[in-house]
């Protein structure tokens, strides 16, 4: 190997140096901003995004701590402060095991409206209590932090580390691709997204710890070789190169899926719409055969066509996708109202006058118009269905292939770059 790719930079030792400092400096700021916000209530210091969910206090001072020790270490100060550093972080690790401990085993210690109290509406499950994942973050980042600098403890600050990183880093991907699954409860309480920044630095800055701060009796390294240097920069951009190229993956197939799901819906709306009618049609024909034989059942059918005629109606609301939709389903129910209204006055005539009136009620022609009017109701409401779901199949079509030509891409992408 050529002497000049072994050299090891200065420059690197000062800008690695640097770096560590800034991972510690950044996320203990961030947490006092979050703090501040909590004291004065200001929402945007607690939440980067509106309507997304809050950095909790407790996080807040998570990240001070966790900051303050970052940066304490790799100054490699005196042994009192070196210690008292050491404790910070175990307190940092106490913070996240307690939290964790309250979701696991539904302890109340009390710790989670300590110092305020929490009235956030977001994802806000525990008022006050900080995300499971957070919880595993600081539980793991403490006990790293406090490993730092321990030849025998390396692998401790190592994971810790690594864990801090990858949950940070996949919080922000989250928010960066508006994964529902990661920026939502659809799973478990959400990071926050100043919250995810914080945790990626700190994981960050500790891995980088873990390589520059050798042992207590040690030098620290001073520095990357050149060929440490190019392998670093090699990865980091085919590694963001990737990220782009998954976000516009996943984004093609979430798009792919919420087409497939209209579609869906569409062909519940319909088949609610002929059930609907062609419940309808069967309470008339209850109607006839209860003036026909007087017998009870078909009283009681008729009851429960009418239930059902109202579920289904319910249905298509909930089935609704836009304010012309729900006009014409208002419409209809105007209409089915009125039919059953109807066959609900030709059976009163029948208990109270007998078969003769509701008979001569029936033969009016009233209801046959007022089933022709709904019939006409109904096909309009069904072509205007067949319609939207011609559109909504194109764009699932569409939204098909956008998903093939993305993850094709993303294998091409990723076979060039490794």
């Amino acid at each position: 190997m050529d002497s000049t790719e072994q050299r090891i930079s200065p420059v690197s030792g000062r800008v690695l140096m640097a770096l560590v400092l800034l991972a510690g400096i950044v996320p203990a700021l961030i947490g006092l901003t979050a703090l501040s916000g909590w004291a004065f209530d200001i929402a945007t210091l607690k939440s980067v995004l509106p309507g997304a969910v809050e950095m909790k206090a407790n996080t807040g001072v998570g990240l001070v701590l966790s900051g303050l020790v970052l940066t304490i270490l790799a100054c490699r100060p005196p042994l009192p402060v070196e210690r008292l550093a050491r404790i910070l972080a175990l307190a940092v690790a106490a913070l996240g095991l307690a939290t964790l401990g309250q979701y696991l085993f539904g302890w109340q210690l009390g710790i989670d409206e300590a110092l305020f109290r929490d009235t956030a509406n977001a994802y806000n499950a525990t008022p006050g209590r900080m995300s499971p994942y957070s919880a595993v973050t600081f539980a793991c980042l403490g006990l790293g932090l406090a490993a730092l600098r321990q030849p025998r403890l390396g692998w401790l600050g190592w994971s810790g580390a690594v864990i801090a990183t990858a949950i940070g880093a996949l919080s922000l991907l989250g928010y960066l691709w508006n994964a529902s699954e990661v920026v939502t409860d659809a799973w478990l309480p959400p990071v926050a997204l100043n919250t995810a920044l914080a945790f990626a630095l700190l994981g960050g800055g500790t891995l980088l710890s873990t390589a520059r701060l050798i042992g207590p009796g040690a030098a620290p390294r001073t520095g990357f070789s050149t060929i440490e240097n190019k392998i670093f920069a090699g990865f980091a951009v085919s590694l963001l190169l990737l990220l782009f190229a998954g976000g516009l993956t996943y984004t093609a197939s979430v798009d792919f899926a919420d087409s497939a799901r209209v579609v869906s819906r569409t062909q519940e709306a319909r088949a609610a719409l002929h059930m609907l009618y062609g419940d309808i049609s069967d309470a008339e024909s209850a109607q006839r055969a209860y003036f026909i034989t007087d017998q009870r059942k078909y009283l009681d059918r008729y009851a429960l066509l009418v239930t059902e005629i109202d579920i289904h109606h319910r249905k298509l609301v909930s089935l609704a996708t836009d304010s012309a939709a729900l006009g014409a389903i208002a419409e209809l129910k105007l209409l089915t109202d009125h039919r059953l209204s109807l066959l609900e006055r030709g059976i009163a005539l029948h208990q109270n006058q007998g078969l003769a009136a509701a008979a001569k009620f029936v033969v009016s022609g009233d209801g046959a118009e007022a089933m022709a009017s709904l019939e006409k109701a109904v096909e309009r409401l069904e072509a205007t269905e067949l319609m939207l779901l011609a559109k909504r199949e194109t764009a699932l079509t569409q939204a098909r292939v956008r998903t093939l030509i993305w993850l094709l891409l993303t294998i091409g992408l990723a076979t060039f770059v490794f």
